[in-house]
């Protein structure tokens, strides 16, 4: 079934996109507005999005106590 690392890398991409969809709506909305139409507006809005998501995470870590390595 999963044999063949294609299947494997789409199955993982669309459980992915379910988890975004699922947990991120808005962020979803704006990838698949991308998706469907590649401009400037949707690209800085995806951004903005993925932007909110990053800053979620990092204050969920700062309150379970988390260190965060920097790039």
């Amino acid at each position: 079934m999963l044999d063949d690392p294609e299947e494997q890398t789409r199955t993982v991409i669309g459980c992915k996109r379910l988890l975004v969809a699922i947990f991120y709506p808005e962020a979803y909305e704006a990838l698949t507005a991308l998706e469907r139409d590649p401009t400037e507006a949707n690209k800085v809005r995806f951004e903005r999005e993925l932007l909110k998501i990053k800053e979620m995470r990092t204050k969920g870590n700062r309150k379970r106590g988390v260190v965060e390595l920097s790039d």
